[in-house]
């Protein structure tokens, strides 16, 4: 074998070794990718579960402060506190429009979620869900 020969051949298992080495990076690379969507799908997947854990917290919520709201409840509620009080006559109501900003609240929610009730005033019904009972004297 000449010396232009022997150069040729070192050049070609260059040239192999290189696009082995290239192609191997590459599907390195798409293993790592692949590995990356699948832990993104995984978070993902996670939060959709807590969401949903979330909106039913909040429905078992909205149902507790519905049956609260209960004219009778809040009857009971007011008997049991001590607070002798009684079912206003109706000219006594008076019933107020929704706000521009509960408006626009309720034209932003979806039909799902109930838009009867700001989310902001959520929390002063929570508190006044468990008000401890005072004893009768």
């Amino acid at each position: 074998m000449n010396h232009v020969q022997q150069k040729y051949i070192y050049q070609m298992i260059a040239l192999v070794c290189l696009i082995l080495l290239v192609s191997g990076g590459g599907g390195l690379g798409i293993l790592v990718l692949r590995q990356q969507i699948s832990v993104s799908a995984e978070r993902a997947r996670q939060a959709e579960l807590q969401i949903a854990g979330f909106d039913r917290k909040i429905r078992q919520i909205d149902a507790r402060i519905a049956a609260v709201h209960h004219p009778d409840a809040l009857l009971e509620r007011s008997r049991a506190v001590g607070l002798r009080l009684q079912q206003p006559e109706r000219n006594q109501v008076i019933r107020l429009e929704a706000g521009p900003a509960q408006r626009r609240y309720a034209q932003q929610t979806p039909p799902s979620v109930d838009s009867s009730s700001d989310p902001l005033f959520i929390s002063i019904d929570l508190a006044l869900m468990e008000l401890p009972v005072r004893a009768k004297p």
